[in-house]
C-alpha cells in the first residue's frame, strides 16, 4: 500500500521559483524558464542536486511560453509521482540535463496555511494516508 501511495497523486521537484528570460549559448533571442529560488528539504530536487539560482530551461526536452512557471508547474504536476525526467538546466553558460525523479505533492504545496503550520500538515497528510488506505484495502481484500 505504502508504495501504491507513494507512485499515486500528482508530481512534485520541491522549488520556489520565478519567471526568467535568459539567454542561451547559440540561440539567437532569450528564452522563457524560471530561476529556482528556493529548494525544499528532502524533496526531489535536494535529492537531484538542483540549487539556488540555477535556471530550469525545459523537461524532457520542452520549453515553455513565457511567463514559464505555470507551464512548468502544470507539467510536472501532469506527472505521478516516482516518475523520472530529465531536467534541462543552464549551468556555467551550457545546457546540462539533470535526472529528477518526482516525490508525490505534498498537501501544504496548495494550502499555504498547511504550510506555516508544520503539525497541521503533517496531521493533513496522515489523515490523506488513512483514507488511501481504507480505499486500497478495500480494493484489494474486499472482505476486509
Amino acid at each position: 500500500a505504502r508504495d501504491h501511495y507513494a507512485r499515486h497523486g500528482k508530481g512534485f521537484i520541491g522549488i520556489g521559483m520565478d519567471d526568467i528570460m535568459v539567454e542561451i549559448p547559440g540561440e539567437q533571442n532569450p528564452v522563457p524558464a524560471v530561476v529556482i529560488t528556493r529548494i525544499i528539504e528532502g524533496m526531489a530536487a535536494e535529492k537531484a542536486g538542483l540549487k539556488v539560482g540555477e535556471v530550469v530551461v525545459g523537461i524532457d526536452g520542452k520549453r515553455w511560453p513565457a511567463p514559464a512557471t505555470e507551464p512548468m508547474r502544470k507539467q510536472v504536476m501532469d506527472l505521478k509521482p516516482m516518475t523520472k525526467i530529465e531536467m534541462q538546466i543552464l549551468r556555467d553558460g551550457k545546457i546540462e540535463n539533470v535526472e529528477v525523479t518526482l516525490v508525490r505533492r505534498p498537501l501544504e504545496a496548495d494550502n499555504l496555511m498547511l504550510e506555516r503550520m508544520p503539525g497541521r500538515a503533517r496531521k493533513a497528510e496522515q489523515d490523506r494516508w488513512e483514507k488511501f488506505f481504507r480505499e486500497w484495502k478495500q480494493e484489494h481484500d474486499p472482505k476486509a
